[in-house]
């Protein structure tokens, strides 16, 4: 049976766009402080730095007051010609389609038997079963160790544990990024949309460039499908000449060679090469190529349809992975937001359905919450809660 969709349609955003003499009047008083610089001759220098000091911190308050990040929301994409002949999971593609492999298993260990948080004698059951987990370690996990307390996370919240919900109390550089990152590898067939959320885009940013950095199946999946082809005009080696994220990352021709290492992105000199050469900084190249990358990669707009995975997309991604059963593709996509996006318009529900796409993933629309049916990582909780005397009495 063939069903109709409605068309995607962009969310227009009126009450944010200012009047054309507001915008007239800008431009008038940029301009007047350039004809000032030209007139001051040997003083502009400093009257430049002079400028930016005042005008920096007031146009960053600015700026995280009234971005909220619309791209976010933007509506479903179309699909290609070449993908309709699936688009509902039911065609028939004229290449002989490609069964996926099994999803791998990490060998958890069943240990936790019946006991479920709330009830008598669970506390010591989790100690015991903690003691049980200590010696496994999931194979993604690659040559990284883990800290104490964050193997303790690593191994309480899991799809097979009956922790559903964790508060986590780390200090400041105890490693609470690669405990997120070790959880949501846990969860990677988990079909249910992940969604991480901090206070800010920097932390934003952090969060995906560690993505680069720590093995995980993420990144595994990332690197698969941001490989460039070996070109005889544009040779490997020469990093920044080739969109080859992959080798920009770890510094090595071959991924696979270094699949279960740290990697830094700040030593890559294919990073320092490409910054050099466009005139940026190297955390200005970090942004645009690598963690623009990984966002859209685990975000899995083309490969999401109406809430629920396309059948298409699949067998596409394992037609065009010959001999490569290693890297799987994830159950559901990931994304991380800011506060003020999370809880703002990207999880507003508009004529039955959320606006951002990731949250269409499991959404119910007899409860109408965004974040039901989804793995949510939240960092830096403290942020959300105000000291209320009530409470200090």
């Amino acid at each position: 049976m063939s069903s109709i969709r409605p068309m995607a349609r962009a969310i227009a955003t009126p009450q944010r766009g200012p009047h054309v003499a507001d915008l007239v009047e800008l431009e008038q008083s940029l301009e007047a402080a350039k004809q000032l610089l030209q007139k001051l001759g040997h003083l502009q220098g400093p009257a430049r730095q002079d400028l930016l000091r005042r005008l920096k911190p007031e146009f960053q308050a600015w700026q995280e007051q009234w971005d909220t990040d619309d791209g976010a929301l933007e509506p479903e994409e179309d699909l290609s010609e070449e993908e309709y002949w699936d688009s509902d999971g039911d065609g028939q593609d004229t290449k002989k389609a490609r069964r996926a492999p099994p999803a791998p298993t990490d060998d958890y260990p069943m240990v936790w038997g019946q006991h479920l948080p709330g009830y008598a004698g669970f506390n010591q059951k989790a100690q015991e079963c903690l003691r049980s987990l200590a010696s496994w370690r999931s194979s993604t996990q690659g040559h990284v160790e883990l800290l104490p307390q964050q193997k303790v996370v690593a191994n309480l919240v899991h799809p097979r544990s009956p922790v559903a919900r964790l508060l986590v109390d780390h200090n400041t550089g105890s490693g609470k990024t690669l405990c997120m990152i070790r959880v949501l590898d846990n969860f990677f067939f988990d079909a249910r949309a992940k969604i991480v959320i901090f206070p800010k885009d920097t932390v934003v940013d952090n969060f995906y460039s560690s993505l680069w950095e720590w093995p995980s199946r993420w990144r595994d999946y990332c690197c698969q499908l941001n490989q460039a082809k070996r070109q005889k005009r544009y040779p490997l080696e020469a990093f920044g000449y080739l969109r080859e994220k992959a080798a920009l990352a770890c510094g090595h021709s071959d991924w696979r060679a270094v699949r279960f290492e740290r990697w830094c992105l700040a030593q890559s000199s294919g990073l320092q090469a490409m910054a050099q050469r466009k005139g940026l900084s190297l955390h200005m190249v970090i942004k645009v190529e690598m963690i623009a990358t990984m966002r859209q990669t685990l975000e899995m707009k083309r490969a999401v349809r109406s809430g629920a995975m396309r059948q298409a997309f699949v067998q596409k991604y394992w037609q065009s992975m010959p001999g490569n059963e290693d890297v799987h593709p994830p159950a559901a996509p990931l994304r991380a937001y800011r506060f003020t996006s999370a809880g703002g318009r990207a999880a507003e529900v508009v004529d039955g359905f959320p606006r951002a796409c990731i949250f269409k993933v499991g959404f119910n629309a007899r409860e109408a919450n965004p974040y039901s049916n989804k793995v949510i990582l939240l960092d830096e909780a403290h942020h959300l809660t105000r000291p209320n005397k009530l409470y200090q009495q």
